[in-house]
């Protein structure tokens, strides 16, 4: 009888982390997403956006990519892409481990404890839209992927005169 206990309760279990993969299979593995210190500036204020990335699975991954792992877009109300930043890569292939559910945030080269931070400026009064990119393949022919944060709304306004 205990035998027959033990059985069901393994099955159960077995089960459950079953669905339990699956459910976290239907939600993208990545997440890519930035902080901003905050989301009104001033005309011609520096904003700094510091990018990060998430493994939403169970086990690390590790991925590789260009030098920087990210950019941003910003487009202006009408949706139009006003910079990118930065405008150029560093063809140097870097590897990153990304550990479950950790923001991974990138180091400048040369200087791994300096996280990667993207500024700019911006010279119009408006809304705009920040689109952070992570750009990186899995190692394998075929594999590049380009990920997408939600887009963060920042509001520029003049500055005093």
């Amino acid at each position: 009888m205990r035998l027959w206990t033990i059985l069901r309760i393994v099955a159960v279990v077995a089960v459950a982390g079953a669905l339990m993969y699956f459910a976290l299979a239907k939600e993208p593995q990545f997440k890519v997403g930035a902080e901003l210190p905050r989301t009104h500036f001033e005309v011609g204020e520096r904003i700094s956006v510091k990018p990060y990335i998430i493994n939403r699975r169970i086990l690390p991954v590790t991925i590789f990519s260009c030098f920087p792992l990210f950019f941003v877009r910003v487009y202006d109300a009408e949706n139009r892409e006003v910079l990118q930043e930065p405008e150029i890569f560093l063809l140097i292939l870097r590897s990153h481990t990304l550990w479950p559910h950790i923001r991974y945030y990138e180091t400048v080269l040369l200087k791994k404890d300096e996280t990667l931070t993207l500024n700019f400026t911006l010279e119009q009064p408006g809304r705009y839209k920040i689109v952070t990119v992570a750009r990186f393949d899995l190692g394998r022919p075929g594999q590049g992927l380009h990920i997408y944060a939600e887009p963060i709304w920042i509001e520029v306004i003049p500055g005093p005169n």
